[in-house]
């Protein structure tokens, strides 16, 4: 099974060669146009099933499905929080998928209170907990940005995943604590004297023996498609 988060930076009709290259089964995919925007060509030719929310038919959060999966959308979805996509996975094993596309208060017309990423995840947390689940994409968040009192601190984002035995697959496998990334996933405006590390895939403790591959894209290579870089694992889960 091969996951993967990438931010495309929209036009993902056009950068669809490159993300097909890696195989995904399952892909979360921030700053994607809707389907209906996207068209039937573009939905031919992914392949994949397609899930998608947002504020704008231009820009929202999309998902894409190994078409051979069984899935739906959680019961508990919240449409108000908007950027955030909850989807059980019933084949070909049973898991939680909770995709991300966090703004932290920064975006006025879409960011509002209720749709800060803590909160959102202590609503999802009996579900988060009723099956291993997967909470991945672009946090627009790191703990070198935390300051005391700020109410979108990571800091408290990580813990309480850390509380419902999620872990940072990046940070594990290179043994790096937050602030501390040496390798990034975003490069602000393709800059590359402006890194940071903005996106993650959480997932259950006991899934790292499975990890069969990780892979963090090159900013010389993914940077001509857009400021961020895609992240890929692959499982030894059927």
């Amino acid at each position: 099974m091969k996951l993967l988060t990438w931010n495309c930076q929209m036009a993902l009709h056009k950068k669809l060669e490159p993300l097909l290259r890696l195989q995904p089964d399952l892909a979360v995919i921030p700053e994607m146009a809707s389907p209906a925007k996207l068209g039937t060509a573009f939905q031919r030719d992914c392949g994949f099933n397609l899930e998608w929310t947002g504020h704008t038919e231009t820009k929202g959060l999309g998902v894409l499905i190994n078409p051979d999966w069984d899935y739906r959308i959680a019961d508990s979805y919240r449409s108000e929080f908007e950027l955030f996509l909850p989807i059980e996975i019933h084949a070909p094993v049973r898991f939680n998928v909770l995709a991300v596309w966090a703004f932290n208060h920064r975006a006025k017309a879409i960011a509002a209170d209720s749709n800060r990423t803590v909160d959102v995840l202590k609503h999802y947390a009996a579900w988060i907990a009723s099956a291993p689940t997967l909470v991945m994409g672009d946090f627009n968040n790191s703990v070198v940005w935390d300051r005391p009192g700020k109410p979108t601190n990571f800091d408290a984002i990580q813990a309480l995943l850390g509380e419902l035995g999620l872990c940072s697959l990046y940070h594990s496998h290179f043994n790096q604590a937050f602030g501390d990334e040496t390798a990034p996933t975003l490069c602000m405006r393709k800059d590359k004297t402006a890194p940071y590390h903005v996106d993650y895939l959480f997932m259950p403790d006991a899934w790292l023996p499975d990890c069969v591959t990780f892979q963090m894209g090159a900013p010389n290579h993914w940077l001509q498609y857009s400021d961020h870089v895609p992240m890929a694992v692959e499982l030894l889960i059927p």
